[in-house]
């Protein structure tokens, strides 16, 4: 009861919000990619616009609302809702002049009808969707589910505003028909509008991160993500030129916001480790197309480091989560590493899949709780070690990464600090 209570407050707050101060909206949709996009277009946008983005995983029913009003959660503090509900007021009473002209909205869906109602509150002028993956088909049941609300997004945009559409993802790139907007296609095909070519990954200490040549509206310009590892982040910057583009912004202006780019906790995230090692800490989520981006990323450092892997469940992928779950397990065999811990019930699937496509019995152990992984890496961590580290959010994974970073003080630069998460 306190939650749709609180929830249509939310909402009918937001709503008069964006009524008085009609803000420019960017909606942002995806199986995975969304925070990636989200803060690359907020990097490539916030040095020459008034923009707000949303804050952690504030993209649903409740955070998209607390965005829009400018505060956090306040968890279950009643007293601290009065107290976002008192500021919601103030906007409404009163007329800040410092309120953002732009809003950079994550807006997840998880069950049917998520997106219609976000949409109820915004009505955004760009919309862009990532990818179309198997997250949420417990509630789905089918990707063409998924596609079919995720595409609700720029079914709503109208023909004076554009739909930004990843060209690599087949299922994203159909959604073109779905929309009266205009256009823009990113990826790393040569055919799409915005892309990324001769992308070189440097894992030298002193240099690490991803050049590519950044093409756009005839022209090619170099890239520096510093920090980024693997084709995700380069994705995301691909997002962000998009936008800058459609706000007047030129390549060379683009590629010098992208270069002050800071690494997000639990995506792909480069730390020291224990005994020299290094960990690619992925633990903020997972589901079957960021699991195989993961393991690329793995692929391209240097093979004089061994291998680990730390894999956890991958949550609401619905009836054929075990087939997902097995294909995993074949392509972590194919990285030859020294030993995976599979954390979990659904990996103990992908474990014997592992062992079956040719990694040693040895080399797969199994725990239960990200606390029983961190025991086992903690055990078996070995000089110069290169450790991934991903799992669903309800996992907790980030434990297992605490448990062997080289500073603990490096904790605070982890996935789900908060106090909310205990």
């Amino acid at each position: 009861m306190f939650k749709r209570i609180l929830q249509s407050k939310l909402k009918h707050y937001a709503q008069r919000i964006i009524a008085k101060y009609k803000p420019e909206v960017i909606g942002i949709t995806g199986s995975v990619g969304k925070t990636g996009a989200k803060e690359a277009v907020y990097q490539v946008l916030s040095g020459n616009f008034s923009v707000r983005q949303s804050v952690k995983n504030y993209n649903n029913e409740i955070g998209l609302p607390l965005t829009i009003i400018g505060c956090q959660s306040a968890g279950r503090s009643a007293a601290g809702w009065l107290k976002v509900f008192r500021q919601a007021k103030q906007l409404l009473q009163n007329t800040d002049k410092n309120y953002p002209k732009i809003l950079i909205l994550e807006m997840g869906v998880d069950r049917p009808d998520d997106m219609d109602y976000l949409l109820s509150i915004v009505q955004p002028t760009v919309g862009i969707i990532t990818a179309i993956g198997q997250s949420h088909l417990e509630f789905f049941k089918t990707s063409e589910g998924v596609a079919k609300e995720k595409g609700r997004l720029i079914e709503a945009i109208g023909i004076d505003g554009w739909s930004i559409l990843n060209y690599d993802d087949p299922a994203t790139a159909k959604l073109s028909r779905r929309t009266k907007s205009r256009i823009i296609t990113y990826g790393l095909s040569n055919n799409a509008e915005v892309s990324a070519q001769e992308i070189n990954f440097s894992d030298r200490e002193d240099q690490l991160g991803t050049r590519y040549k950044l093409c756009a509206n005839g022209s090619v310009v170099p890239v520096w993500l510093p920090g980024a590892v693997g084709e995700p982040p380069v994705q995301a910057s691909l997002v962000g030129a998009a936008v800058g583009l459609i706000y007047g912004m030129n390549t060379m202006a683009i590629a010098q916001a992208l270069a002050e780019r800071q690494t997000m906790p639990g995506r792909l995230n480069l730390l020291p480790g224990q005994k020299n090692s290094l960990l690619l800490d992925d633990t903020y989520n997972a589901a079957p197309q960021s699991m195989a981006a993961a393991f690329k990323a793995l692929d391209s450092f240097d093979k004089k480091r061994e291998r680990v892997l730390i894999l956890g469940d991958m949550l609401e992928l619905g009836p054929n989560s075990h087939d997902y779950h097995r294909t995993v397990g074949e392509q972590a065999a194919k990285l030859k590493p020294r030993l995976v811990i599979f954390v979990g019930e659904q990996m103990r699937q992908a474990a014997s899949a592992a062992i079956s496509a040719g990694l040693s019995a040895k080399a797969a152990m199994t725990a239960k709780t990200s606390e029983e992984a961190a025991t086992l890496l903690k055990k078996n961590l070995k000089n110069d070690d290169i450790v991934l580290i991903k799992g669903s959010q309800g996992m907790r994974l980030e434990k297992a990464v605490k448990a062997v970073l080289k500073n603990p003080k490096q904790s605070s630069e982890l996935a789900r600090q908060g106090k909310e998460w205990g």
